[in-house]
């Protein structure tokens, strides 16, 4: 089940609606619109994505009925074609934002990359050690295994497909380098 966040490109001010995806991702079910049409009621945990996370297994098995019913029955005004939708973030407001180094391979690849990015004789000389040593020269760190390595993000930084990410007004110029 793809869920989402979206609002229809006719009606850009509208308040975001949580749906998912049917027919090979090109259909959008709005999830409290089929809800409404199968009991005639709303379902709190289908206002939002946060609500429907905060719903946890009904919220699940209501929408698992809900895209059935829709995708069967097709009534009036619960699907959307893709392309007249506008994708938000999934979770336009998460709580939080963290992001955890949390696969030790990924960690070290992450650091081989950086350090074959900024110093090419670095790499050669961690290849080598590592050829003849069995280890390499850039290991992780012990505390690593001792403690969890987060950051948190802002999440009201969040965006969505598309989405246009404006630059702060005291900014020249923005960057990106390739690693």
């Amino acid at each position: 089940m793809k869920l989402l966040t979206f609002i229809l490109t006719s009606d850009p001010q509208a308040i975001p609606l949580l749906g998912l995806l049917v027919d090979n991702d090109q259909t959008v079910v709005s999830l409290q619109a089929g809800r409404q049409v199968m009991s005639e009621d709303i379902a709190p945990f289908l206002v939002d994505m946060q609500a429907f996370l905060d719903g946890g297994e009904v919220a699940r098995e209501a929408s698992a009925k809900i895209r059935d019913f829709v995708s069967t029955q097709r009534p009036a005004g619960t699907t959307h074609p893709l392309s007249d939708v506008i994708l938000l973030s999934p979770v336009p407001r998460p709580r939080s934002i963290r992001d955890c180094m949390v696969f030790e391979k990924h960690l070290i690849q992450a650091t081989r990359t950086v350090v074959r990015w900024r110093s090419p004789f670095l790499a050669n000389v961690d290849a080598w050690v590592e050829k003849w040593r069995g280890k390499p020269l850039f290991s992780v760190p012990d505390v690593w295994y001792k403690s969890p390595i987060y950051y948190k993000g802002n999440p009201f930084s969040v965006v969505g497909t598309d989405a246009k990410v404006y630059w702060p007004t005291y900014t020249k110029k923005l960057t990106s380098q390739k690693v």
